[in-house]
């Protein structure tokens, strides 16, 4: 499953999200008491369906507004987080994101 940052995906921002347990989004900056969301979009690159599929995050200042919780394959669907910081940084930040997702795989030929 890869990530873009556009619904024409051609942004790409990790091509493989299932690959690690935690993934890095670099979100812009925000100022302290604001809040802002970021969309993303989530394509199942792969052969099979993906089911179940769970967005979470363990930042306190980060929201999961929105995901898929199934994606056909070579479909793709947005995700939206909401990032409210307690202090201003000169940096975006760089926010974890963990996917979990069970893939259907059908009977062998």
């Amino acid at each position: 499953m890869k990530l873009y940052k556009d619904e024409q995906l051609t942004e790409l921002v990790d091509d493989n999200v299932l690959e690690s347990d935690t993934n890095s989004i670099v979100l812009g900056i925000v100022d302290v008491g604001k809040s802002e969301v970021f969309d993303y979009w989530l394509y199942n690159d792969g052969k099979n369906d993906l089911v179940d599929i769970v967005v979470s995050t363990i930042n306190n200042e980060l929201e999961i507004l929105l995901y898929p919780t199934q994606l056909k394959t070579k479909e793709s669907s947005k995700l939206s987080v909401k990032w409210t910081p307690s202090t201003t940084v000169k940096k975006g930040l760089k926010a974890n994101v963990m996917f979990k997702v069970a893939e259907i795989v059908g009977p062998e030929d």
